[in-house]
């Protein structure tokens, strides 16, 4: 497991990290900061919960399933199906 905090811009580091430990067998668990296409552009599986604004009429395909799960289901529910009982670090790699 790789725990990360990235101060810069937090997007564009955390896709460089997973580009550098990238293993498609891999995810990555990230706060809402990481809600973007360039984070599942990487090919890991991304584990974020969407931004309040986030659509599912655009963006990379596993982003809109995401969201669609996520208002689906609603935080509690959907961060238990992932195992997440004490909340999201602000990015890790496993």
């Amino acid at each position: 497991m790789v725990n990360a905090e990235v101060t810069s811009n937090e997007v564009e580091s955390a896709v460089k990290t997973i580009k550098d430990l990238q293993d498609k067998g891999k995810k990555f668990y990230g706060d809402k900061t990481y809600d973007a296409n360039e984070v599942y552009k990487t090919g890991v599986k991304v584990v974020a919960p969407p931004k309040k604004n986030a659509s599912t009429k655009c963006g990379h395909p596993a982003r809109r399933k995401t969201v669609r799960e996520f208002k689906k289901l609603g935080y509690d529910r959907w961060r238990e199906g992932y195992g997440l009982s004490g909340g999201l670090s602000p990015c890790s790699l496993l």
